[in-house]
């Protein structure tokens, strides 16, 4: 089976790095909004503000690689299910680019770090949606309502509804 999995927010924990660097930057506190798009994590910050915040993140060496993961051993775990039940697994991010390696490479580094050798890793330019779009591979939340696909609240429970997809096709 093939799955993919988006780094920022799902593994990668990018929103308490932004804050504690928006802080750092603006000298104010600023809240994590648990419902926000990750895309656009911050309250509190305007157009301006989040443009400065990400022009003071490029300059931050192999910035990518400084991440805590959302949910600790969350990539090791992926690794060793994708492992025993034979997955091809592919990480997407719409990362941009920092001082230091690229952020495919950092981002490679990174999971390899979290205990996953040899991750495949695509940095989409654009949208993950119309990535999915292209290959043919449903995606949104109209296709989570009408296709037999399930929102989770962690990677566990993630990899729990992929090994029983898996099964189930494998019974027909």
């Amino acid at each position: 089976m093939r799955v993919a999995f988006d780094v920022d927010g799902v593994v990668a924990d990018l929103r308490s790095v932004l804050v504690r660097e928006a802080e750092v930057l603006f000298g104010r506190a600023l809240s994590i909004a648990p419902d926000v798009d990750e895309d656009h994590p911050l309250e509190g910050l305007n157009h301006r503000e989040r443009q400065r915040l990400w022009r003071r993140i490029a300059t931050i060496e192999n910035f990518w690689e400084t991440l805590g993961e959302t949910e600790e051993g969350a990539v090791a775990r992926i690794a060793a299910v994708a492992s025993t039940r034979r997955w091809e697994v592919l990480f997407l991010t719409k990362r941009p680019a920092t001082a230091g390696a690229a952020a495919q490479t950092q981002t490679q580094r990174w999971l390899s770090a979290k205990g996953f050798p040899l991750p495949a890793v695509y940095v989409v330019r654009r949208s993950r949606g119309l990535l999915c779009r292209g290959a043919a591979v449903p995606a949104g939340p109209a296709v989570t309502r009408a296709a037999p696909v399930t929102l989770v609240r962690s990677v566990d429970e993630c990899l729990e509804v992929l090994a029983a997809m898996e099964l189930r096709k494998s019974e027909v």
